[in-house]
This record gives structure tokens, C-alpha cells and sequence, in this order.
């Protein structure tokens, strides 16, 4: 999508991600390089959730082209061991 397109969404599309982050939805986020998007990764208590935060998101509902994936059951607690011994694992909900 072309820079200027996101020009009239960028305010709310940046007060989407903090809201968001702020309420522990969104975990990372950030552009791609060349701006061709970005990547949200979001935890969510059931896979309707994601769904609902995106489409209220006015740069994902109106301007982008969609390509979203859900995993559920993200094994976080493993991610210290295999990438980053230091780190602390995230724990993880049971259904």
C-alpha cells in the first residue's frame, strides 16, 4: 500500500497498537521494510478475538489486504530455551 494511502488512518491506526498493547492484547508489532505493511502479534482468549481487534482497526479494515494466521496453544514457555537462554518463558493459559 502506498505511504500516503495510510496518511488519513495513521493516528487512529497507532492509537489501535497502544490501546491494544496497553491492554496486553498486542505482544509486538512494528512495519515491514520497504513499507509494505506490518506484523501484529497479538495473545487473545479465543480465535474470534483477533478478528474483532483488526477489524477495528481503520488501516486493516479499509486499506490492506489480509493474510492472517492463528496458532493456538503457542508454546511460549520454550521460546527462552531455544532463542534466548537469559529470558524468562511466558506463561501459558490451560484450556
Amino acid at each position: 500500500m502506498p505511504p500516503e494511502a495510510i496518511a488519513d488512518h495513521l493516528d487512529s491506526h497507532r492509537a489501535w497498537l497502544i490501546g491494544h498493547t496497553k491492554a496486553g492484547r498486542i505482544i509486538a508489532s512494528g512495519p515491514m521494510n520497504p513499507a509494505t505493511g506490518g506484523i501484529v502479534l497479538a495473545s487473545c482468549a479465543d480465535k474470534g478475538e483477533p478478528d474483532a481487534m483488526l477489524h477495528a482497526d481503520s488501516v486493516y479494515d479499509k486499506l490492506v489486504d489480509r493474510d492472517t494466521g492463528v496458532q493456538s496453544r503457542l508454546r511460549a514457555d520454550l521460546f527462552p530455551v531455544r532463542w534466548a537462554p537469559e529470558a524468562k518463558g511466558v506463561p501459558v493459559a490451560s484450556e
